[in-house]
């Protein structure tokens, strides 16, 4: 059975070489995982934004194995002079035997974080654009494939 798990640091690498075979799948990509890992380590480790270890989630198999992510990029928004903190959600893979309710947790987590104000997708298809408007997610105008969940405004 597998598991859904909260991704750290330590996860990274591993996380980035999971990445990078799913889209090899899709398309060709000619950077190395190692060509990759700098700019995944900056958008999710070394970003200023980050105030903890979480880089998002993994989903796992009974033997450990890496099977999906769901990355998510820290982000500060203001409205009328209110600070949020945004979860823009990233790197969301599931690899085609794990798709389904598990691989739909990864995304349903987003709503349990109690400290973002809202749930940002910029680059949703087909496929993860009716999971977002399922959750309760709404087109932002004027862009087709980002969706919006208000979750709190604090």
């Amino acid at each position: 059975m597998e598991t859904i798990e909260e991704l750290r640091p330590e996860h990274l690498e591993e996380a980035v070489r999971f990445i990078r075979g799913q889209i090899l799948e899709l398309r060709s990509v000619p950077a190395r995982v190692e060509d990759m890992l700098p700019r995944f380590r900056w958008l999710y480790v070394d970003t200023p934004r980050r105030r903890d270890d979480f880089i998002g989630w993994g989903l796992r198999t009974e033997t450990g194995e890496l099977v999906g992510t769901h990355l998510i990029a820290w982000q500060h928004y203001s409205r009328a002079g209110q600070e949020a903190r945004a979860l823009v959600s990233t790197s969301s893979y599931v690899a085609r035997e794990f798709r389904g309710p598990k691989g739909l947790g990864l995304m349903l987590n987003m709503r349990r974080r109690e400290d973002a104000g809202l749930c940002i997708c910029t680059t949703a298809n087909v496929s993860s654009g009716s999971v977002w408007k399922s959750m309760g997610g709404q087109v932002m105008p004027g862009g087709e494939g980002e969706y919006l969940i208000p979750v709190n405004w604090t």
